[in-house]
């Protein structure tokens, strides 16, 4: 929610949410910035059915394959690019408890490359001085900030926020664990 503001504060025209997965962020997108063009793109093309299927009539929505990419969005680049990578979910732990078996060194580090892998793919898909949303349910800083250094390091990018929730509470005032940092590319 407070990345989503963070966001809408910006008032961007084009936003690419880039692991759309089922589409839970980019229905956030639509109601939070009304007047904002989203493209939903992620590489399983059975989720981004369910997300084409689940969300119809949306005129500012358009669903586009990873391969069309370069060919759908502005060739200026994106105002706001969205990234909920794939994590160690660590930070949802208490909710999804088959994660706690798919926990270790090793897998965390596969899941590094990954996102790494999936930042330089999107991140040439940012227009100059545009935005950078990077968030995941993890709390692991492997996943988290030390992604976003080197994302400041390889692209010129200044880190505007970065929010850091751990897991806390208990019954009905229980919250889910996470990050988000907000950045902007260089010019």
């Amino acid at each position: 929610a407070a990345a989503i503001a963070d966001a809408r504060d910006l008032k961007p025209a084009r936003i690419l949410d880039y692991c759309a997965g089922r589409g839970t962020k980019t229905r956030q997108l639509l109601s939070a910035l009304p007047p904002a063009r989203v493209y939903a793109t992620d590489r399983d093309s059975d989720r981004l059915d369910e997300l084409t299927a689940s969300i119809r009539d949306q005129p500012r929505l358009t669903v586009v394959p990873m391969t069309h990419l370069p060919a759908m969005l502005p060739k200026s680049g994106v105002d706001l690019l969205v990234l909920d990578v794939p994590c160690s979910n660590t930070g949802v732990l208490a909710r999804r408890l088959e994660a706690r078996y798919r926990f270790s060194d090793r897998s965390i580090e596969s899941l590094v490359r990954l996102q790494r892998e999936i930042l330089r793919a999107a991140m040439p898909l940012v227009k100059p001085g545009g935005h950078v949303l990077y968030t995941t349910c993890s709390v692991d800083e492997r996943e988290n900030h030390r992604q976003v250094e080197s994302v400041k390091v390889e692209y010129r990018a200044t880190l505007l926020r970065e929010q850091l929730t751990l897991p806390a509470g208990r019954g009905a005032t229980y919250h889910d664990g996470g990050y988000f940092a907000l950045m902007r590319t260089g010019d």
